[in-house]
């Protein structure tokens, strides 16, 4: 089920409505999906290859469980950075090849009103896994940035200087994002929209009976997140969590707040 009605394009306020004619959209449509997929390809092959970029840390120098816990941030974001494009390609070529083939209703006002009516799913994936592994990847590099100028002294503002930079990307990316998105108001609310239709895919027995993928996909993404935040929250990287690992969080926090704590009193 698509958005229904004519589909208000985001053009900026004030401006007049401005009627289209209804032709075939598929060619469009399928623009549509490869301009998506061809950045995604580039990106996810980046993501691939430096995934593990720093993993073999220099312990005198970034022994630390500061510098640990950078690490796993910037692990963690190039995975997703890499997961979220190669669907965003896979999903594109499909959705793609799915318009070629017809059966459905390409007649429309503009290529967005039939592909918000004919291939929600794609269109809200796509969008979503886009920008999601763009934002990840620069906020990766922002991480590695800091890291490797670290290594010199003379580039220590530097790398403070890159790493706020590429902060300011990250963040005018989603400004830019939530302004141009197509048919939705802002992330959250495709990401919510993102969210239903996958839980629209295993809300009846017959679905789940002939989709099973589906069903483990969520599962898959829920055992994630649990691990990732078990490794987030292993603040001296010793792969298991303890009572250490709470005791190293809060003298963390509490320097933060400029609270001055005694050893003996943890």
């Amino acid at each position: 089920m698509g958005f229904g009605g004519v589909t208000r394009l985001r053009g900026g306020a004030g401006q007049p409505y401005i009627p289209f004619h209804i032709v075939d959209q598929t060619n469009a449509a399928v623009g549509f999906f490869n301009n998506i997929r061809t950045p995604a390809a580039l990106l996810s092959g980046a993501a691939l290859g430096q995934v593990f970029a720093m993993q073999n840390l220099d312990e005198t120098t970034f022994g630390v469980s500061y510098w640990k816990r950078l690490r796993t941030a910037y692990t963690t974001l190039m995975v997703i950075s890499f997961t979220t494009e190669i669907l965003t390609v896979l999903m594109s070529t499909g959705a793609s090849n799915r318009a070629l083939a017809g059966g459905f209703n390409p007649m429309a006002e503009s290529c967005i009103a039939m592909i918000s009516r004919e291939f929600e799913f794609d269109l809200v994936a796509v969008q979503f896994n886009f920008m999601t592994g763009m934002v990840a990847f620069v906020a990766a590099q922002a991480i590695r940035f800091y890291k490797e100028l670290q290594l010199k002294k003379h580039t220590k503002h530097i790398s403070r200087a890159a790493a706020w930079l590429l902060a300011f990307a990250v963040l005018e990316m989603i400004a830019f994002f939530n302004h141009r998105l197509i048919v939705f108001e802002g992330y959250p609310q495709l990401t919510a929209r993102y969210l239903v239709l996958m839980w629209h895919r295993i809300d009846t027995i017959v679905e789940v009976v002939n989709r099973p993928a589906a069903v483990f996909a969520l599962g898959c993404v829920l055992v994630a997140c649990y691990h990732i935040c078990l490794s987030l929250l292993d603040a001296n990287q010793d792969g298991q969590l303890d009572e250490n690992d709470f005791q190293d969080w809060q003298v963390y926090v509490m320097r933060k707040m400029g609270v001055k704590m005694k050893a003996e009193t943890l």
